[in-house]
Order: C-alpha cells, then sequence, then structure tokens
C-alpha cells in the first residue's frame, strides 16, 4: 500500500466516524466540512498532512495535490499553511533557480473556490508578486471540464498583473 493511500484511509476513517456521531449536512456544509477538517487535523496532526499535500517531487517540480488539502483545510490553519507554501516556494528557487508547479485539481469545485477563498488570497499576498517571474509553468493535472473557468475564479483575487502573469504559464491537463 502507498504512503498516499494510507494516509487517504486513515482521513476516510476519521471522517467516516465524524459524520456518524454528526449527522452530514445536506445544504450549508460550509462550516460543518471546516469542523471535519479540523478533526482530520487533530488526529492526524497538521505537519504530516501538509507534507502530503505540498512537495518536491524527484524532478524538482513542486506538488500539490487537492485531493488531500480539502480533507483537512479550515480557517484556523490558512496562516500556518501559507507560512509553509512560501518556505517551500522560496526553497525551490534557492536551489533549481526556477520552478515548475503541479496541482492536482481532481474534485475541485467552484463551492471549494469559494470555501478556500480566504486562503488564496493570503497566499496572493504573502507571495511577492516577483515569486511567478521564477515558475517556468504551472500545470493542472486531473482537471475536469470546468477547470479552466475555476482558474478564472481564482484569476479575480489576484492583482491584473498577477493574473497576467498566471495565465501565461498555466497549462490545463
Amino acid at each position: 500500500m502507498t504512503e498516499k493511500r494510507s494516509i487517504e484511509n486513515e482521513i476516510k476513517q476519521i471522517q467516516n466516524t465524524y459524520y456518524n456521531e454528526n449527522n452530514k449536512n445536506m445544504f450549508i456544509k460550509t462550516k460543518q466540512k471546516f469542523s471535519c477538517a479540523e478533526n482530520v487535523t487533530d488526529n492526524i496532526g497538521l505537519d504530516n498532512l501538509i507534507e502530503k499535500t505540498i512537495y518536491y517531487n524527484s524532478e524538482g517540480t513542486l506538488c500539490f495535490d487537492y485531493t488531500i488539502f480539502k480533507t483537512y483545510a479550515h480557517p484556523n490553519m490558512y496562516i500556518y499553511f501559507s507560512e509553509h507554501v512560501y518556505n517551500m516556494v522560496q526553497y525551490g528557487i534557492e536551489q533549481f533557480k526556477t520552478i515548475c508547479i503541479e496541482v492536482n485539481v481532481s474534485s475541485l469545485t467552484i463551492t471549494a473556490i469559494e470555501r478556500y477563498k480566504d486562503l488564496i488570497i493570503y497566499l496572493s499576498q504573502k507571495l511577492p508578486i516577483t515569486t511567478i517571474d521564477y515558475v517556468e509553468k504551472i500545470t493542472f493535472t486531473h482537471s475536469s471540464n470546468i477547470t479552466k473557468n475555476i482558474i478564472q475564479l481564482i484569476n479575480l483575487l489576484f492583482t491584473k498583473e498577477m493574473a497576467t502573469k498566471i495565465k501565461e504559464r498555466v497549462i490545463v491537463n
């Protein structure tokens, strides 16, 4: 069993227990999703989860796995997570001079972008605008038909200059 599969199984068990103890809401889910995410974080540990979410692969590409991130992301961890992302990007620039970013967007939805809007804004403020100059490309993998719409929505959260630079580097697979 791979390390990713192991953490996914552990997360799934924690989520199932949470929703068995707290009836799953059919509507207005954000507050409950954040509560469940905090429960996942408390049980597995934020650093352990972040390590499985954002990392450099063997080719030196900075990888971000939304499928893991969505299971533990909640407002109380945004600042810590943003600091980690900042440090990972700075490390990549220092080590490789430029970086490639690969984002697994499997199951990403427009409602998720709304749920994590504050984190996206915080990250856009944390990372200097010049950071994008060190990014060769940003590849979105496991994308759906709405990925391009989601990217356009995310770009609305950035300055016009940053959004233009991001668009120049985006590849959707």
